[in-house]
């Protein structure tokens, strides 16, 4: 396998219905970010409605879930 001089850092994932479409459909995209101050997430609710997030109950398990894979790459990255 060929080696690479660059890291593969996932920023954020996706949490939609298997019927939504992955990329544009209605979902939760919740994203690790960093401005300087230490890391933290955003969620976005990808459907029409602005201003506020609505997250099922199911939705919020997954979103747990995701977040923790994120925290868990960081502390990876960051203690190696």
């Amino acid at each position: 396998m060929k080696k690479f001089n660059y890291q593969v850092t996932t920023l954020s994932r996706m949490i939609a219905r298997p019927e939504q479409n992955r990329i544009y459909g209605e979902g939760i995209l919740i994203t690790l970010e960093d401005e300087g101050g230490g890391a933290f997430f955003t969620l976005k609710d990808t459907s029409d409605v602005e201003g506020e997030i609505r997250i099922e109950m199911e939705e919020l398990e997954l979103v747990v879930i995701e977040a923790r894979k994120l925290i868990k790459q960081l502390e990876l990255e960051t203690n190696g």
